[in-house]
């Protein structure tokens, strides 16, 4: 069942992007969000985390810049949870995805470095 949800979401979010045939891969989507810089409109924290998980091979420098990065998105993601204005928060469900993907990284490139 969740598997289904799933695959709906994506072919829904195919044809808003303009992927009608296909499921698109993270390759074309990260085309698509260059071609239409996408990434110029995202705060400077994100941007660089996004720098840092894509590029980033040194497992020291990665823990020294991710860890700041990540504790301004907690703190956003709190104060935009704490407004009533807020309806959801939106980033703050990626926190935990994201650390998560970091240690993975760094393990990695830790394996890579001793191997």
């Amino acid at each position: 069942v969740e598997d289904d949800i799933a695959k709906e979401k994506m072919a829904r979010m195919a044809t808003l992007l303009g992927f009608h045939t296909r499921e698109p891969s993270r390759d074309a989507l990260l085309a698509e969000i260059r071609s239409r810089n996408i990434i110029e409109d995202v705060p400077d924290y994100l941007r660089d985390l996004y720098v840092i998980l894509e590029d980033s091979t040194d497992p020291l420098d990665m823990v020294e810049k991710a860890r700041p990065l990540l504790d301004t998105l907690r703190a956003e993601s709190a104060a935009s949870s704490s407004d009533e204005d807020a309806e959801d928060n939106t980033l703050g469900r990626y926190v935990e995805p994201l650390t998560n993907m970091l240690i993975l990284k760094l393990i990695f490139n830790l394996s890579a470095a001793y191997h």
